[in-house]
């Protein structure tokens, strides 16, 4: 795992094309969250899903994270400041996150936020 501070993160989203971007955000969400996700909570589950980016926010200033349940529903935010590229990677990164259990999130995105709905 590489610590980078956020300005050098932003400073790397503009200079990426979209599919390099793309392909950045699955790949990161396809390593490091599962081990971790494992070492601290045993299984890979919906719920320790949620907790590991509820810890991410946390610990990382990378994006808050705020929930919300309606109608049995699970609707998660991550506002963030990297702009359209942000959401687009942080998108792809929940995406890969959710994958191995077979339950893809539904997702809007705006230029500063990524949210998604878990059923």
């Amino acid at each position: 795992m590489l610590k980078l501070p956020a300005s050098s993160f932003m400073h790397l989203l503009q200079a990426a094309t979209n599919e390099a971007i793309i392909e950045a955000g699955k790949s990161a969400g396809k390593d490091v969250p599962k081990t971790y996700i494992r070492a601290k909570w045993g299984d890979l589950t919906a719920e320790s899903a949620l907790d590991y980016l509820r810890t991410t926010a946390n610990y990382t200033n990378l994006f808050e994270y705020s929930e919300v349940m309606r109608g049995g529903k699970v609707n998660v935010t991550l506002s963030h400041d990297f702009g359209a590229k942000g959401s687009l990677f942080l998108q792809r990164y929940v995406q890969a996150i959710f994958e191995p259990l077979g339950r893809l999130p539904r997702f809007l995105q705006d230029e500063n936020a990524v949210s998604f709905e878990l059923q």
